[in-house]
């Protein structure tokens, strides 16, 4: 047991070694297609990066302090959702700081993320965590001792159908709109992973039941859902565009009643004078 757990925990922590070096080739490979230039690539793939690390964490001791409110010993000290809502957040903010092409950049975030993604959770297949429920057709699980459902293997599968999906919308479609990439992956990762969670095994009764009995993935899995088609919207209305051609009218407007009053005032200014 001490042994395959030490060997599971070395396979499940190369994948994410393996997963990360994937995000950077991503990154260096897609760049020319979005226009970016190198430092770009490499500067935002670390953001995205440290934002996943961080949201994760944070959505992790979301989790264990949900199910523990809900009378449950769930633990989780990594969860994928805390990177989904974090890291969109910090790469636009950060590129707006230094002014650089958030839309193209996020898209690019997108593939990469998604490729680490699918390799970690390749890693979860070695380590025993994340399976399904148990059943006689499954695969031996050495943690929980007794066949269970792979689900890492099938939720794994699904990223490398997104990816597939991502560099097809980018290098194929003529409808390719910058920025578009994050929301329609991560719809399509939230989507799929709503289903999968039915298969997931879960220590937690409480959990199983946090809304309308629903997981709290779940539940992430509708919210993100929701966003990303606002988000999807917003682009096919240019909703960004709209606001800030709101915000131009607005000072224009206020730049000529401000030369307008400065006009007056000359005016009285001389009608005094004579």
């Amino acid at each position: 047991m001490l042994v395959e757990y030490m060997i599971g925990k070395s396979l499940h922590s190369l994948m994410y070694i393996i997963g990360t070096a994937a995000m950077v080739i991503v990154s260096l490979c897609v760049r020319k297609r979005l226009g970016l230039k190198i430092w770009n690539s490499l500067l935002f793939t670390v953001v995205a990066f440290l934002s996943d690390g961080l949201g994760a964490f944070l959505m992790g001791k979301v989790y264990t302090a949900v199910v523990a409110s809900l009378g449950g010993d769930g633990v989780s000290n990594y969860a994928i959702y805390g990177a989904v809502f974090l890291t969109p957040v910090l790469v636009m903010l950060s590129a707006r700081v230094i002014n650089q092409p958030w839309r193209q950049i996020l898209d690019m975030v997108a593939l990469g993320e998604m490729f680490a993604r699918a390799f970690g959770k390749t890693g979860c297949i070695f380590f025993g965590c994340c399976w399904g429920f148990e059943c006689d057709y499954g695969m031996y699980n050495y943690l929980q001792q007794k066949n269970m459902f792979p689900s890492p293997i099938f939720e794994a599968a699904t990223m490398l159908i997104i990816i597939f999906v991502g560099f097809m919308i980018l290098y194929k479609s003529k409808s390719y709109t910058p920025g578009c990439l994050y929301p329609i992956m991560s719809l399509l990762y939230a989507g799929t992973r709503f289903f999968w969670e039915f298969t997931r095994y879960y220590t937690s009764e409480a959990e199983k039941h946090l809304i309308m009995g629903m997981s709290l993935w779940q539940v992430c899995s509708i919210i993100t859902v929701a966003l990303s088609v606002l988000w999807l919207v917003g682009i096919k209305q240019d909703w960004l565009g709209k606001a800030k051609a709101y915000v131009e009218v607005k000072q224009a407007e206020k730049a000529e009643a401000e030369r307008k009053a400065r006009a007056e005032k000359r005016r009285n200014k001389k009608k005094r004078k004579s």
